[in-house]
């Protein structure tokens, strides 16, 4: 029998999950359903999965001390990005151990591209973790809203600047999907996306 399990705001006591994270788990030693976290999908319970990552750490072992900076890469790593250039029929692809370091990875390496960043007001945490690492100016616009992302590029960049917008392209708590803003060059692009 499953049960409605949460923590109230402010509220510090933990709950001793028992169990691999997925719609249904073990908590304080009681099966409930989950409807929040970041196992989406609930693979990380699948005895396939569990079983090749097993193989794999016997394998490869739990990390690697020669890190890719250094001109090295495990093949696990390599595997895994071919696997994906395929899946996705890109260019090329990257490998990193959780999808918390995107913001960084990915905001630190555009930044020298941009004068400022503009994020959705519901952005990730890991999108601001981002944006706060390279120290451009930060700017916010309302939920999804790419009138309201014109309006304040408006406002805020100066002619000749180039702005870098970041934002989910699915927001995990609500399942919004963001609009395609397109590549632009400034605020008139949104505007004509935005239908002004």
């Amino acid at each position: 029998m499953s049960t409605t399990t949460s923590l109230a705001a402010g509220e510090r006591q933990l709950r001793l999950v028992g169990s691999p994270s997925g719609a249904s788990m073990m908590v304080d030693g009681h099966e409930v359903l989950c409807f929040g976290g970041s196992a989406y999908l609930g693979l990380g319970g699948l005895p396939e999965l569990i079983e090749t990552g097993c193989s794999a750490l016997r394998q490869f072992g739990a990390s690697t001390h020669l890190p890719r900076h250094y001109g090295f890469s495990s093949g696990a790593n390599q595997q895994a990005e071919a696997e994906a250039r395929r899946f996705f029929g890109a260019e090329a692809a990257m490998y990193f151990g959780t999808g918390y370091l995107f913001g960084l990875i990915a905001l630190t390496g555009l930044a020298p591209d941009c004068d400022a960043i503009y994020i959705d007001e519901s952005a990730h945490y890991s999108l601001r973790d981002g944006a706060h690492s390279t120290g451009k100016p930060i700017h916010s616009f309302a939920h999804c809203d790419a009138e309201d992302l014109a309006r304040v590029l408006a406002h805020t960049l100066k002619r000749g600047q180039r702005p870098l917008v970041a934002t989910d392209g699915m927001f995990a708590t609500t399942g919004a999907i963001a609009p395609a803003f397109g590549v632009c060059t400034g605020h008139r692009t949104l505007r004509r996306m935005a239908g002004r």
